[in-house]
């Protein structure tokens, strides 16, 4: 959802930090601390990545990786709709391998 949100608010030209205003007073506690992080670290000269880097234990490094290509190449707000569709579909096909492998698995239980 984040990188939905944040792919959407680039791309109308929203500043990150505001945005990373939003973030940080939005959802988890975690969530809310590793904003706030990446926000102070843009503050101080970082780039986007590097913030992230930041906060590796928040961040996945493919993430934080795509960013940095993206940043690169000038298409960060395509970059966080790619990792925003890359996950909403990694989520799905988790989901759905659980639920396949369910009843097998309490069959395999059973017999």
């Amino acid at each position: 959802q984040f990188c939905g949100r944040f792919a959407t608010a680039l791309k109308a030209g929203v500043d990150p930090l505001r945005l990373l205003d939003s973030e940080a007073r939005s959802s988890s506690k975690r969530h809310q601390a590793a904003a706030a992080a990446v926000r102070e670290r843009l503050m101080a000269g970082d780039t986007l990545a590097e913030a992230m880097q930041y906060r590796s234990d928040y961040f996945p490094k493919l993430l934080t990786q795509m960013v940095e290509a993206g940043e690169h190449a000038g298409g960060l707000d395509q970059t966080f709709a790619y990792m925003s569709r890359y996950y909403r579909d990694l989520r799905e096909t988790r989901g759905s391998f659980i639920r396949q492998i369910t009843w097998p698995a309490i069959q395999c239980v059973m017999a």
